[in-house]
C-alpha cells in the first residue's frame, strides 16, 4: 500500500469528525513537506518529523504541535503494523519550470487539488468554495464568481445552483456534497448578496482577486508552478475524463442547458467518486 491508500485507512479509523479532519490536515501537510523534500512520506523519521513541526506547518489552526505530533506517531504505529509495507510511491510531484506541466493553465494532479483544498479549508473559505465550484463541480470560473446567495437552492433533497445561461435560461447544477458544505461556510450566516466575496471590502469577489488568492493558496501548499482560474476549468475536465466520464456527457456541465430534472448523473458525481480514494472524508 502507497502513503496515500495507508493515509486514508488511517483517518477514517479516527473516532469522531473533528479527529478525522485534523487528522488528514496533518498527514496532508507532512506529504506536501516530503515531497518538497524529496523523501518518503512513510519513512516517518523523527528527525525529518521534528524538521516538519518547526516548520509551523499549521499556523495558528492548532494550538499546540502536541496534536500534529501525536497524529504522525499514531500514523508510524499504524505503519509498522502493515505487513511488507511497500515503500510509498512518489505521489504526483510538484511541476518545475521550464516543463510542460509548469503551463499556469495546465490540469491539476489530484493530489495537487486535494493539496489546495487543505490549505484553504485551513485558510480561505472562499477560495476553498471557488476551487470546488469549478474544479469538481465543472462551473467556469466567470459562473462561480457571479453566483448570489440567492442561486443556492435545493430540489429532491440535492443542493444545486441555478444559473443563467444561454438566451435567458436558467441551468440547474447539482451540487457535490463537498461543494455544497463549503458553500454554506461561505455564506456565513448570510440570505442575500454574492456568495464569493473580497476579503477587504465584501463585494463580490473579482476575477483579479481571486487569481491573487489562487497564487497564495498555491505558495502556501509550495507548488512549483502558479495555478490560475483557467486551470482549475482544466481540471474538472481532466478529472472528469479520467473518472470515465464521456466526453459528450460533459456538454452540460460545461454550459450547455438542459432542463433534466434528474441529475443524478451529473459528471461532478463521477469526480468526486474519482478523488474519494485519495480524501475519502472530503469526497463521500
Amino acid at each position: 500500500m502507497d502513503f496515500p491508500q495507508l493515509a486514508a485507512e488511517f483517518v477514517s479509523r479516527a473516532s469522531e469528525g473533528g479527529a478525522r479532519r485534523t487528522a488528514r490536515q496533518v498527514l496532508g501537510a507532512w506529504e506536501r513537506w516530503c515531497r518538497r523534500m524529496g523523501s518518503d512520506p512513510l519513512a516517518l523519521d523523527p528527525t525529518a518529523v521534528q524538521a516538519f513541526l518547526s516548520t509551523d506547518p499549521f499556523g495558528r489552526t492548532y494550538r499546540h504541535m502536541e496534536r500534529a505530533q501525536t497524529v504522525l506517531d499514531q500514523f508510524r504505529s499504524a505503519v509498522s503494523k502493515v505487513a511488507g509495507p511497500s515503500p510509498g510511491s512518489p505521489g504526483p510531484s510538484a511541476a518545475t519550470p521550464g516543463t510542460p506541466a509548469a503551463d499556469a493553465d495546465a490540469p491539476l494532479e489530484p493530489a495537487m487539488l486535494i493539496w489546495l483544498l487543505d490549505t484553504a479549508e485551513m485558510t480561505d473559505k472562499q477560495t476553498l468554495g471557488l476551487l470546488l465550484l469549478v474544479a469538481v463541480n465543472g462551473l467556469g470560473v466567470g459562473e462561480a464568481l457571479s453566483l448570489d446567495i440567492e442561486h443556492l437552492a435545493s430540489t429532491g433533497g440535492l443542493s444545486v445552483v441555478r444559473l443563467p445561461r444561454r438566451w435567458g435560461r436558467r441551468s440547474v447544477v447539482p451540487l457535490a456534497a463537498a461543494t455544497a458544505t463549503a458553500l454554506t461556510q461561505c455564506t456565513g450566516g448570510r440570505s442575500e448578496g454574492p456568495l464569493l466575496r473580497a476579503l477587504d471590502t465584501g463585494e463580490r469577489l473579482s476575477p483579479a482577486e481571486a487569481a491573487a488568492r489562487l497564487t497564495a493558496i498555491s505558495a502556501a501548499v509550495g507548488l512549483d508552478r502558479r495555478v490560475t482560474p483557467a486551470a482549475l476549468e482544466q481540471t474538472f475536465v481532466s478529472l472528469a475524463l479520467s473518472a470515465g466520464v464521456p466526453i459528450s456527457a460533459l456538454s452540460h456541465a460545461l454550459g450547455e442547458v438542459d432542463s433534466r430534472a434528474d441529475h443524478s448523473r451529473h459528471p461532478a458525481f463521477a469526480v468526486c467518486s474519482y478523488l474519494a480514494s485519495q480524501d475519502p472524508l472530503r469526497f463521500v
